[in-house]
């Protein structure tokens, strides 16, 4: 343990029927507290920023457990608990409130195991259910989840981007698992959804070590799978006789191998004529092994207003650090896609959240051919704080630091597909051999699954009434606006977006509609997940016409869609950002 850093315990009592509301910020274990907090009043508990939760209970809080679950599961919790904690850095200062130290754990060595013992079930988890819902911990969460980030560079204009293999690292190998004892008897496997992972990826441990600095006993390699959003760590029967259960390979037998395979992935992304050369659409496309499970996740994100650009590359450096390090939650993918996708939609919320405490001294937004350049003005506002404000044009009213971007993500696990979109960009699913469907068209089909989530839709306009009653009033031309008498003169056309720190008092939401379903060997083709430049011009079918003819080059047709839909718009000096990301599927036994 490095000088000056202590691990210490604490006991957090919350108010009777009251929920505690905690707020963790770090990509990866152990995950550091920026502020306890039981209805508003800091508990006394001791900790602050900087200190790591490394372990809840008798749970240890590690790299595969994501954020949002290790919130939910605290805000839960009625009962008291205990807070392993380790400290950043740094001694305990006199003015916090005594914690006793943690003592080294003690371990019970296992009785030796009987001859031929017969087969027990595992005992079933004793964690209470997590009920909490995602949008609760946002309510909770006031303050950024993320105060160390940096603002991310703002990419350099480029007329035009295309490739095959878009954001696709090496995939990342697992560790393999450590020889038992000789004499010890080998555990039984246990189903996917329940497997602790024996040993992180070589990303995972990377991302432990840069978490650990100086070394962390407290820390156990083992990663403990997320169950929904509850931590087990309940043992078995056999772990509290002290004797293993005995490895039955009929019970757990191997995963079998997908039906459908990735044939190729391909993408291009172009800028239009409204923003000059400034393109705030960003493709992302990833194809690995997390976990030891194949995956493949592609998204599009589509910047709007004043940063939009920024947001855009935000969400798509947190998807791919979240690839890269191997923290997402595969096996909550694999048991339960819906909230899946939501968790990740709201892990990409907050890191575009978190950017809007670093904007730019400065800033040129190009409005057709028309380029503003903005400064920075602190305390421009009371009640907003900073602002943009236009120096060449006093008459334009300051901007504030509010911006978002649209998102439409793809997963394809196994032979499942699970969407998930806020905003209005979209998801085409291709398929081939139906002839027998009436839709069919040469036996092809192509179904769009994405929602378009704007000020137009009477879905969304029902949402916001019901859930956000007199927050909001929508335009006749297609707008949603404040009725907050401090942001009523701000208006955006769409109702689902991640970011947007301000306006979300008036109904504007991240979470996805989540489309999942099973890919068929026999009919899959393609997807392509696109922003609505393209989507605004070509039809489903269109789509499906222009990746056909592409002769099996996904970067091809990813480009002639995006090119494609830029001429076909009437109005030259209204040409949108067109980004396409295509991926082709095939039969595994027909592409190997």
């Amino acid at each position: 343990m490095a000088d000056g850093v202590e691990t210490v315990e604490c006991t957090v009592t919350p108010a009777a029927g009251k929920k505690l509301g905690m707020k963790l910020t770090g990509a990866g274990a152990p995950y550091i507290i920026s502020s306890l907090s039981q209805d508003g009043v800091a508990a006394a508990s001791g900790l602050c920023a900087d200190d790591r939760v490394i372990r809840i209970n008798d749970s240890d809080v590690s790299s595969s457990v994501p954020l949002a679950a290790v919130v939910k599961q605290i805000s839960a919790l009625h009962e008291p608990f205990t807070l392993t904690v380790r400290r950043g850095g740094r001694t305990t200062p006199s003015h916090r409130p005594a914690v006793k130290p943690k003592l080294a754990p003690t371990t019970t060595q296992p009785k030796p195991a009987a001859p031929a013992p017969a087969p027990k079930p595992a005992a079933k988890s004793a964690q209470a259910e997590i009920k909490s819902e995602l949008n609760e911990v946002d309510k909770e969460a006031a303050e950024p989840h993320h105060p160390q980030l940096s603002t991310p560079e703002t990419p350099a204009p480029a007329s035009e981007a295309r490739s095959e293999a878009l954001d696709q690292p090496e995939p990342t190998e697992t560790k393999p698992a450590e020889q038992p004892e000789p004499n010890a008897t080998p555990q039984q496997e246990a189903p996917p959804q329940q497997m602790k992972e024996d040993a992180p990826t070589s990303a995972e441990e990377e991302a432990h070590e840069e978490h650990n600095d100086g070394g962390d006993d407290a820390v156990t390699a083992a990663a403990r799978e997320v169950q929904g959003a509850t931590l087990d760590s309940t043992p078995t029967e056999e772990e509290v006789d002290g004797a293993p259960k005995a490895a039955s390979s009929s019970e757990a037998p191997a995963p079998s191998q997908p039906l459908v395979a990735v044939k190729a992935i391909g993408s291009y992304s172009t800028h239009g004529t409204r923003h000059g050369d400034v393109n705030q659409d960003v493709p992302f496309s990833f194809k690995g092994m997390l976990n030891g499970e194949p995956i493949t996740v592609t998204a599009v994100f589509d910047g709007h207003g004043l940063l939009g650009e920024v947001a855009a590359e935000t969400a798509r450096k947190e998807l791919d650090d979240m690839c890269a390090s191997g923290s997402l939650n595969v096996a909550l993918l694999q048991s339960d896609p819906a909230t899946f996708m939501v968790d990740l939609f709201e892990q990409l919320n907050l890191a575009v959240l978190d950017a809007h405490d670093n904007p730019p001294s400065t800033y040129v937004y190009v409005s057709g051919s028309t380029p503003l350049s903005f400064e920075l003005k602190q305390d421009a506002s009371p009640d907003l704080g900073a602002m943009y404000v236009c120096p060449e044009h006093d008459y334009m009213p300051p901007r504030p630091i509010d911006f978002g971007c649209t998102a439409v993500v793809a997963v394809i696990h196994r032979d499942r597909l699970t969407i998930g979109n806020a905003g209005d960009a979209d998801a085409i699913v291709m398929r081939q051999n139906c002839d027998a469907d009436p839709s069919s068209r040469d036996g092809y089909l192509a179904v769009s699954h994405a929602s378009k989530h704007t000020a137009s839709s009477q879905l969304e306009i029902d949402r916001v009434d019901r859930d956000f009653p007199g927050a909001a009033i929508f335009t006749p031309d297609g707008y949603i606006a404040p009725t907050d008498p401090v942001l009523c003169q701000y208006e955006l056309q769409l109702t689902r977006s991640l970011g947007h720190k301000l306006l979300r008092v008036a109904g504007i939401i991240a979470t996805p509609d989540v489309h999942v379903e099973d890919l068929d060997p026999a009919t899959t083709y393609g997807v392509v997940v696109c922003s609505d430049g393209v989507t605004d011009e070509l039809q489903p079918f269109d789509m499906l016409d222009r990746v056909t003819n592409s002769a099996g080059d996904a970067a091809d047709a990813a480009e002639t869609l995006c090119k494609d839909a830029q001429e076909y718009c009437m109005d030259p000096d209204k040409i949108d950002d067109t980004t396409a990301v295509v991926v082709l599927l095939a039969s595994s036994e027909s592409s190997a």
